[in-house]
Formats: C-alpha cells, structure tokens, sequence
C-alpha cells in the first residue's frame, strides 16, 4: 500500500535524518533542491537516486518508477508553490488511488505548519510535527487539528517529534 508523510519541522530539527531512516534501503528518488542527499547517484535508471531541475520533470520521472519508490520532494514549499500543473494534479490524485499511482510513497518535507497547503495535510496518512518557528496564532486560525502537538512540542527537547496518522 503506498503511503504518503507529510514532514513539518524547522532546520536542524531532524527532517532528513528521519527521511533518510525512513526509506533505507529503499528504492528513492529525491527531489534533491539543497543537496542533502550527496550518496545519491543522479543516474535517474539508479533505483536510488537524485533529481534537482524542472519540477515537471521530476514528476515525469517519478511518476514511471515502479511501486515501493519513495519519492520525496524535499523543500516541499518551493516546490508546490504557484503550481497547479496538470501533471502535479495528476501525481497528487494517483496517491488516493493506489492501483494507479503503483505503490509509490511520498514524502513531503516543509520548515512550518503555515507553508502547508491544506490539501497536503489532508492527504498525508502520516504527519510528523517536530518544533516549529511557527506563530501560535497563525497555527490555532488555519491548523487548529496541529495546534496541541505544536503546544506539546515547545516544550519539548530538539528533535522530538509527533507522529498523527491521519484518519
């Protein structure tokens, strides 16, 4: 069953680290954007690979790998932002169909709850909240299913993290 994680966290909290644990061992391809991931081979026939350029490329790419693939877009934000591309709406909506999207697992990663679009968080069988620079204002007006993890997590030591399996 494909699976899709929506990872919310500021820097140096343990986005990658986790993502890197999550699909060890895995077939991978990473929308590379900051070059966290140098073992990577950018041979796109790799089954672990790396791919930084055209998003639409990207999608293409990721949409003819074969089930199991963890794609990842890290820096989610830049990513979606300002697009609404037919073969985005495509890759998006193959994630709520199974049979069609092959068993590929997608990984969101953002720096804050506020730069998630809300259909992400709505999709995402899993969301892992580490701590955020988030305003608690902004929080409790547009992602007030967040605010008490977000609350609990600012207490909290670095690198902590709630995971919500998204019902």
């Amino acid at each position: 069953m494909a699976l899709s994680y929506c990872i919310i966290a500021s820097t140096g909290q343990g986005k990658t680290t986790l993502t890197k644990k999550l699909t060890e061992g895995k077939p991978l391809l990473v929308y590379d954007v900051n070059g966290e991931y140098p073992d990577l081979s950018e041979d796109l026939n790799q089954s672990r690979c790396k791919f930084f350029g055209d998003p639409e490329k990207f999608l293409e790419i990721a949409s003819n790998k074969h089930g199991g693939t963890f794609c990842v877009l890290e820096e989610a934000t830049g990513f979606l932002h300002g697009k609404s591309s037919e073969s985005l709406r495509k890759f998006l909506i193959a994630k709520r169909h199974p049979q069609n999207l092959g068993g590929r697992n997608i990984i969101f990663i953002f720096h804050t709850i506020q730069s998630v679009p809300p259909f992400i968080l709505d999709m995402a069988d899993f969301i892992i909240l580490f701590k955020t620079g988030d305003d608690i204002n902004a929080v409790k007006k547009k992602r007030t299913k967040l605010i008490g993890p977000f609350l609990r997590l600012q207490k909290a030591q670095q690198y902590s993290k709630i995971v919500i399996k998204n019902t």
